[in-house]
């Protein structure tokens, strides 16, 4: 047993680099990603993250030539992967991450890499972290807010930006095909609630994010939020849980060990019943499900236009299971049993659990320690044809609510469903090209970004047939997002979480016409 007290290294340049170094030059040969780190430590103190420790408060910055010769390093000899991650807990919130970032865009100019950059965007300074994206190509810009609600940000001892600087830094991400705006809402914070927690989920959208994630609030030890003392004053109730890929057999002195990481979460509080947890799950598969990626951008577009809210669509499709097909049905009935049943109520159950030789086997075999939430959303997508007639069935209905809906808005939507069919069912096969005839110019309406009345256009008197196909460089994308998430502990189906889907959705092109039209 060694203790005494936490010092951390000041001094961060004495490390070698593991890439300068040599040291990981063997896993160049697998599909894996590369990991850069500029900066350790965060200013801030939030209750729940581990970074929030006073221990950890002061901001060290590696040398900046460092990180430039390793970002080319690593250019040179990445294969068969798109995407590089940047570890700084607060990217583009110091004046020094502009040097990383052009050393970045240099990188992708000579290289052609990285297509997806993977950074926590910083909690402050919203325009110098634009200046930042505008520097290079493809950040997944994250404008995580984990919760909107003033008691619950209190209680963590966190503060978001403004409103206003939020939604700033939002726009402009979004203004960018190859960025993508995302952020993270934690379910089950203390002083949370069903409320509140659907409250933050409507700010999200009416900002305007393209993928909204709901991570489970998980308990760190050594942070505030695992203490006794808030434990007990928020009334937190938790549950054990196996994470994905965390366990296996290890050979150690010739003899076998099994080795498994069980997470400790949060599944009610003082102001959260399970009941309510459960039911705030449902609604982040919808949110992931019928949002995410803007995967419906085209007809959610429309609610925008005719000043209907989004997130009361998807409320509606939450409140009516009777238009559900039956597979849909499945899926929220195995999604929910998936959510309840593989949680323990102690540690010592759930090692009990899952220690004996059989069960790590089914664990490794993928039955246990599963993405819940990843792996329900891919069986979603596969039945997209129901979940389209879902979607457009709910946007006909609201809008009718309304007293909006036209035979003109009706046409539109017969077309634009088959539009959005044709687009995005199956999306990452990449062998076929399909061809299909519609009464409405998509060419000029997606110009427009969608933003158009149906009410105020004609019909065209000769229908347009466009081609609908994957050029060479979405080919080559998806080929290698396939191939870094095959062996993955999740699968293909971690690709829509960590990859910029919306690059993947098919061309399109006046059949007459042989040049790509690429949303």
């Amino acid at each position: 047993m060694i203790g005494g007290k936490i010092e951390r290294i000041k001094d961060i340049n004495i490390i070698p680099s593991p890439y300068l170094t040599g040291e990981m030059d063997e896993f160049f040969n697998y599909s894996l990603i590369p990991l850069v780190e500029a900066t350790r430590g965060c200013p801030f103190s939030c209750t729940y993250c581990a970074d929030g420790l006073d221990i950890k408060n002061k901001v060290y910055r590696y040398n900046p030539q460092r990180v430039k010769d390793e970002l080319f390093y690593i250019a040179k000899k990445v294969k068969n992967t798109n995407d590089l991650m940047v570890a700084d807990l607060n990217f583009g919130m110091y004046k020094q991450d502009l040097e990383t970032a052009k050393a970045i865009a240099s990188t992708q100019k000579k290289y052609n890499y990285p297509t997806v950059v993977s950074a926590s965007a910083g909690k402050n300074m919203p325009d110098r972290i634009i200046d930042v994206a505008n520097t290079m190509e493809g950040w997944l810009i994250e404008g995580a807010v984990q919760s909107t609600d003033p008691e619950v940000l209190k209680a963590v001892k966190r503060s978001n930006i403004s409103t206003l600087a939020y939604k700033k830094l939002i726009d402009f991400g979004n203004k960018k095909n190859t960025n993508v705006t995302y952020t993270d809402i934690i379910l089950g914070l203390p002083r949370d609630s069903k409320k509140t927690h659907f409250e933050s989920l409507r700010a999200s959208l009416e900002n305007n994010v393209k993928d909204i994630r709901v991570p489970q609030a998980i308990l760190l030890p050594g942070t505030q939020m695992a203490s006794k003392e808030d434990r007990k004053k928020f009334g937190l109730k938790t549950k054990f849980r196996i994470p994905p890929g965390s366990s296996g057999k290890y050979e150690i002195f010739d003899e076998q060990h099994n080795a498994v990481e069980l997470e400790e979460i949060i599944v009610g509080s003082n102001t959260l019943s399970f009941e309510d947890y459960v039911e705030c799950r449902i609604m982040n598969l919808i949110i992931r499900t019928f949002y995410s990626n803007h995967i419906f951008i085209e007809v959610l577009t429309l609610l925008k236009t005719l000043d209907i809210s989004i997130f009361d669509c998807l409320i509606y499709i939450k409140e009516h299971p009777d238009y559900y097909s039956k597979k849909i049905k499945e899926i929220i009935k195995s999604y929910v049993a998936a959510t309840t049943d593989s949680l323990f109520a102690t540690r010592e159950e759930a090692n009990q659990y899952i220690l004996s030789r059989k069960k790590i086997d089914k664990d490794i075999g993928e039955e246990l320690g599963t993405n819940e939430s990843i792996t329900h959303l891919n069986l979603m997508l596969n039945e997209f044809d129901d979940v389209c007639e879902l979607m457009f069935q709910s946007v006909k209905d609201l809008i009718e609510q309304n007293k909006l809906l036209t035979n003109k808005i009706k046409n539109y939507l017969f077309d634009l469903k088959q539009f959005t069919l044709m687009r995005k069912k199956d999306f990452a096969n990449t062998k076929n090209i399909e061809s299909a005839t519609f009464r409405y110019d998509f060419e000029s309406i997606s110009n427009n970004k969608f933003r158009i009345d149906p009410n105020s256009i004609e019909e065209l008197e000769n229908p347009l047939t466009f081609c609908f196909f994957h050029n060479d460089e979405q080919k080559k994308y998806i080929s290698n997002a396939v191939q870094l998430y095959s062996k993955h502990s999740e699968g293909t189906e971690k690709i829509y979480s960590n990859q910029n889907i919306n690059l993947m959705f098919r061309s399109f092109a006046r059949s007459q016409l042989d040049s790509p039209r690429t949303l």
